[in-house]
């Protein structure tokens, strides 16, 4: 939601964040500077000193994405829905400035119903059914290979090339569709999702400090290494 106060100017906006969202014992000056810089970040310096209630549908998302970064997350930038009400040229730029925040180290979550496109920019995927379960989550692939071929092995009917992976994915996922994906079982015993495990708990052991390594093979390990809760995760 680009919910604003619509006569504070784009640079009152994302200070307002950061004053209020960073921990009190950084100094106002170093928040000040930070604003600065996500403002450049963003693209926001010539409408800067403008009022949001001003900007066009895709500055607004501009700023609304500048305050979520002005806020300094440690570890994840959540967006919803971060191309709604866009044009496709417009929801193109946004995903593309996301793309390359994504590329100097920002995490970003989005909840998402894209275009083949816009579906194309990112790279990993977190599918749910009704009633939350998990269908899938893991890499997409390039072209969503990696994707189609995950359900196409596990028992989904083949992909054109023509057709749109997403509603691909959607009509996968239709009750009557789900042969072997009615449970968490078939993606708890493929070796994507140990992959994926083993991700989450090195990024929680070392706070993604250090570049990911190689997964090992699965020997026995202590019960507080990454890789033995991995294995639990997978029950």
């Amino acid at each position: 939601m680009d919910t604003h106060v619509p006569t504070d100017t784009v640079r009152e906006a994302l200070l307002f964040s950061a004053t209020l969202r960073q921990p009190a014992s950084v100094p106002l000056e170093e928040k000040v500077a930070y604003v600065e810089t996500c403002l450049k970040m963003c693209g926001l310096e010539a409408v800067a000193d403008a009022s949001v209630g001003s900007l066009g549908i895709e500055h607004r998302k501009r700023t609304t994405i500048g305050v979520e970064l002005a806020a300094k997350s440690k570890l994840l930038l959540f967006l919803d829905e971060p191309t709604s009400g866009l044009d496709s040229q417009s929801s193109w730029a946004i995903l593309l400035f996301l793309k390359q925040l994504a590329a100097n180290g920002q995490a970003i979550l989005c909840t998402h119903q894209p275009s083949a496109e816009l579906f194309q920019m990112f790279d990993r995927l977190l599918l749910l059914r009704k009633g939350g379960q998990v269908v899938y989550f893991g890499d997409i692939g390039q072209d969503s290979k990696t994707l189609i071929h995950y359900f196409e092995s596990n028992g989904a009917r083949s992909c054109d090339t023509s057709e749109n992976p997403c509603a691909f994915f959607h009509i996968s996922c239709e009750p009557m569709m789900l042969i072997p994906f009615q449970e968490l079982s078939t993606l708890k015993r493929s070796t994507l999702m140990v992959d994926v495990c083993f991700r989450l708990c090195y990024i929680v052991d070392d706070a993604g400090n250090r570049p990911f390594p190689p997964r090992p093979a699965f020997p026995r390990r202590s019960p507080n290494s990454s890789l033995s809760r991995s294995q639990e995760l997978l029950g």
